[in-house]
């Protein structure tokens, strides 16, 4: 029972050890950064980011463009655009970041 218990928590461990998420900047214009914020998200199932950027996996499906995301936050002006990718077992999602006015 011992090991069934201790196998289920290290496994619990294994898969939370497996949850990240980061953003980087990825645009800039000269607008100014204003109050209105717009995202636009896809998700993978397997996920990887490859070293050229590319994101290998079975897609889940969203809308991750430049344009929904500036309609999802009423913005006509982009000032900055960022790329958040969270990670949790088994699934990737790709989040595309806008600002502006």
């Amino acid at each position: 029972m011992k090991k069934i218990v201790f196998g289920a928590l290290a496994l619990a461990v294994l898969l939370l050890a497996g949850c990240s998420s980061t953003t980087v900047p990825y645009a800039a214009t000269d607008n100014p950064v204003g109050s209105k914020t717009g995202e636009g998200t896809e998700s993978y199932l397997f996920g990887l980011v490859l070293p050229n950027g590319i994101i290998a996996g079975i897609p889940l499906g969203g809308e991750y463009n430049l344009s929904g995301a500036a309609a999802n936050g009423g913005i006509t002006k982009i000032a900055t655009v960022e790329v958040r990718i969270d990670t949790k077992p088994f699934i990737l999602k790709r989040t595309l970041i806008v600002t502006g006015n």
